[in-house]
């Protein structure tokens, strides 16, 4: 007999919803579980309760879809597709279990199995970029491409000579430049720690560079131009009076030798 496992909440919740049909000679446990339903099935199913000592305490045969079945003493359950009973040869108070489960020691008569937790095999695509380094070429090559993309997210460069665009040239470059530097930071930190625990540290190009990137985002400034002062605007303008005329501010400008409301003295 070969086994799928169901566990987990979510796997109990779901069962074959959604799953392929089970194979002949296959089967579904479901611990802990007391009753199972059917709804949204296709195809009939045999399900036998099995107690916590892993023997089996009820079996309902060819359960259609659109049905509920229950047993008060079961611990887990047992799915098979119809006729699997018969060919399988089960049995009131037959032991049925997965390889590896083991009935609870103690506990209340309706006590779950123990299983040993399974491998969880990660993906490719997670496991090349969580165990492996890159190459010399693959990080000077993304170290590039983050300085073409980002850059080229901050705005155009202005129109004109080489001379006018070089300023924005080396403020893109040493914007990148201190990006570099915290990133190195940040991974030599990450070394230190991993040194001082004992453990090795195989990917710090890897690390490198995602360090880089995140400091490029994080300092991230968009190259608006229009907030750039234009050559009109830095030309300094004279300001006049707004009422008198400027030759009439010049000629008042000197100031009364009398007071105001004061006449000189006759001798």
């Amino acid at each position: 007999m070969r086994w799928r496992l169901a566990t987990t909440f979510g796997a109990r919740l779901r069962g074959l919803l959604g799953r392929p049909p089970l194979a002949p000679g296959e089967a579904l446990w479901i611990a802990p579980c007391k009753a199972v339903h059917t709804f949204g099935m296709r195809h009939a199913l045999d399900v036998a309760f099995i107690d916590r000592h892993g023997r089996i305490v009820r079996i309902v045969p060819e359960l259609r879809p659109w049905r509920i079945a229950f047993c008060p003493a079961a611990a887990a359950v047992a799915e098979a597709r119809a006729g699997e009973s018969v060919r399988g040869g089960w049995r009131h108070g037959m032991a049925l279990r997965p390889p590896g489960a083991t009935p609870a020691a103690g506990g209340p008569p309706d006590a779950s199995f123990t299983l040993p937790d399974p491998p969880m095999p990660r993906p490719t695509a997670v496991k090349l970029f969580s165990d492996q380094d890159l190459s010399w070429g693959a990080f000077i090559a993304s170290l590039a491409i983050m300085f073409v993309a980002v850059n080229a997210f901050r705005g155009p460069l202005p129109d004109g000579p080489i001379e006018a665009r070089l300023p924005l040239l080396l403020q893109y470059l040493g914007a990148f430049m201190a990006s570099v530097l915290f990133g190195c930071a940040i991974v030599a930190i990450i070394w230190a720690v991993r040194r001082f625990t004992g453990r090795g540290y195989p990917t710090p190009r890897r690390d490198l560079a995602v360090a880089i990137l995140l400091m490029m985002l994080v300092t991230f400034r968009s190259n608006d131009a229009s907030a750039q002062p234009t050559p009109a605007m830095t030309q300094a303008t004279p300001i006049s009076h707004p009422t008198r005329p400027p030759a009439e501010i010049s000629s008042t400008a000197s100031l009364p030798t009398t007071a105001p409301g004061w006449a000189p003295m006759s001798s």
